[in-house]
């Protein structure tokens, strides 16, 4: 049978797909904003964050064997920035799970704009207040609100590499915004390295490789960036430990 006159009626209703996720994503963020204003934002926040976190960690337990070494490194109740790999991929999901294995601490973690396009993450992304990175930065206002946050002795979630796509092409960017803000609060650099990652989830083909074993190593604090020590060198320095796990 045809499905020509589905796609005509969803034509003439003007409910694209494109409409329709939009519309989830704008019912979501209504929602979220009524219970922000009658003082219940935190309690789902927490409670999304927990649930959440616990199960990817109990999906990547049994499907990718997924160890986690080094859970003493995560500070328990002050500020630090948490720096793994990447904001593509899955490096910022199991950024969030390295960190719930410490208590009930909630990492405010930068994801790429492609995490903001799919459907009904947006909201999601938004009101756990993670931080967008476009064109391999984050804004102004971004970084003020992780400043803050950082004040606020919470975890920051962010990457030593973020991604600029250029009209036919990607370019990767060490992040020097990082060494800034981290300078800026006084905070250290918890570096998370991550093996197999890019050899589970492929970004690029969308495929999910299950022959793979994922492991999760969390350094203790890197804090040379405030002994003074140049950015550039900062940079090299936590890229060589986030090869180490």
């Amino acid at each position: 049978m045809s499905d020509k006159p589905d796609k005509e009626k969803d034509k003439k209703s003007g409910l694209t797909p494109q409409a329709f996720t939009s519309l989830i994503d704008e019912s979501l963020f209504s929602v979220i904003k009524v219970i922000e204003a009658i003082g219940l934002g935190q309690a789902l926040r927490n409670g999304t964050w927990q649930l959440g976190t616990m199960a990817m960690k109990e999906i990547l337990k049994n499907v990718f064997n997924l160890k986690i070494n080094g859970r003493e490194n995560i500070p328990s109740s002050t500020a630090a920035i948490i720096c793994t790999k990447n904001s593509s991929g899955a490096y910022p999901l199991l950024a969030w799970i390295a960190v719930a294995e410490n208590g009930n601490r909630i990492l405010y973690q930068a994801f790429d704009i492609e995490f903001f396009k799919i459907p009904g993450l947006k909201s999601i992304l938004n009101m756990l207040d993670s931080i967008e990175v476009t064109d391999g930065t984050i804004s102004a206002p971004a970084k003020e609100h992780v400043a803050k946050k950082l004040g606020e002795k919470e975890l920051i979630g962010m990457a030593l590499e973020n991604v600029k796509r250029l009209e036919d092409s990607e370019q990767i960017m060490l992040n020097a915004d990082m060494i800034e803000i981290a300078k800026t609060s006084n905070v250290p650099i918890i570096p998370v390295a991550i093996t197999n990652v890019d050899d589970v989830f492929d970004v690029k083909t969308k495929k999910i490789s299950l022959n793979q074993k994922i492991s999760i190593t969390i350094h203790k604090a890197y804090t040379a960036h405030l002994e003074g020590k140049d950015s550039n060198e900062n940079l090299e320095e936590l890229k060589t430990i986030l090869q180490q796990a």
